[in-house]
């Protein structure tokens, strides 16, 4: 009976230790922390504010990591107390500072849609831009920013140490992996210029999820072959050195019928409508795993996003969730109608209903 007890008094301390770690109970406050990136040799930054955004995140020096800074209030997904779900913080704006004690590797680097890299200067440094953001180099610092691209290149033009002023060096150790980067002309368009450029040149149809997904935010708007991509990406005090946790993507493209079908064949499928096009969720078995997505069918095009393949099973709620948040990329607020034989398409899945 004792022994019964001694269990049950153990578990409830377990507890109440999970829960005040997860709350952050024990954390130094975000003043503690500022202080003490303010007193790192090495540290950079944007102010105690930058463009409207306060420091709401601030990690000082541990190992080859010299700080970590968020502006802006975080967009928090999943639950601090539940063990079992993926929690993440993502900021409207990152900065991340690490040492380098080696030459920049040509695979480290942040890559674009087609799988290259892209190179500009900053205040003569060399930069590599990346979907999520950039990263510039000097003497033996990575000095990365996160975000939005245009606010990344004002943050970048603004960057500064915390103590004393901005000097620039040619990295050290080398960094001799950027000469294999294709310039960029402009780097740091606006977000909005880029959709621009997407509705006009590949000129397919965009959809989107709202500014923010699964705390990841829209930031990135390209091509890929004849592809539009829009991209949602997380940034947050896990993120790696130029790089975001991608959150969603959405592709636009012209319809592919066959393999659509084959999509769908033998899927759990759950049809829906949107601004005038037609959609549909769904989930199937694929050899052991599951996959699933999103499709939007409009015009002569399908836009796919949601898409996932894991070895748990994806329950078709999860996806009829996104399906709810879809709708045309604002200014536009109609899709055409497909031009194409969805009915025979949906045939294909193994049970159906509506959303």
């Amino acid at each position: 009976m004792i022994s019964a007890v001694v269990v049950v008094l153990l578990a409830l301390a377990a507890t109440t230790v999970y829960v005040l770690v997860k709350l952050e109970v024990f954390a130094p406050s975000l003043s503690e922390q500022v202080a003490r990136v303010e007193k790192t040799g090495g540290a950079w930054w944007l102010g105690m504010r930058f463009e409207g955004l306060p420091i709401t995140l601030a990690e000082p020096a541990g190992g080859d990591r010299v700080d970590t800074l968020g502006y802006g209030t975080c967009e928090r997904f999943g639950g601090k107390l539940d063990p079992f779900t993926s929690t993440r913080c993502g900021y409207p704006l990152l900065v991340q500072v690490r040492k380098r004690r080696y030459a920049v590797a040509l695979d480290e680097l942040p890559r674009r849609l087609d799988g290259t890299c892209a190179t500009t200067t900053v205040r003569g440094a060399p930069v590599v831009v990346g979907p999520d953001g950039a990263v510039l180099y000097t003497g033996d610092l990575a000095i990365a920013v996160l975000g939005p691209p245009d606010q990344v290149g004002r943050a970048l033009a603004r960057i500064r140490p915390v103590k004393g002023a901005a000097r620039f060096t040619p990295p050290s150790p080398g960094a001799d992996a950027l000469l294999g980067c294709s310039p960029v002309a402009h780097p740091f368009a606006p977000l909005a210029s880029r959709i621009a450029v997407l509705r006009r040149n590949p000129g397919l149809p965009l959809v989107w999820v709202g500014p923010w997904y699964a705390g990841g935010r829209l930031t990135g708007a390209g091509r890929t072959g004849e592809t539009a991509v829009l991209s949602y990406a997380s940034c947050g005090r896990s993120a790696d050195l130029g790089s975001c946790l991608e959150t969603m993507s959405l592709s636009s493209e012209a319809a592919d019928l066959r393999r659509i079908r084959e999509t769908l064949s033998g899927a759990t499928c759950r049809t829906f409508s949107v601004a005038g096009a037609t959609g549909v969720a769904w989930t199937k078995d694929l050899a052991g795993e599951t996959g699933g997505g999103v499709l939007v069918f409009t015009g002569t095009t399908v836009i796919s996003l949601a898409n996932d393949i894991t070895l748990e099973e994806i329950p078709i709620s999860r996806l009829e969730a996104v399906a709810r948040l879809v709708r045309p990329l604002p200014p536009v607020t109609h899709l055409a109608p497909p031009r194409y034989d969805t009915r025979g398409l949906l045939d294909a899945c193994a049970e159906r209903a509506a959303i």
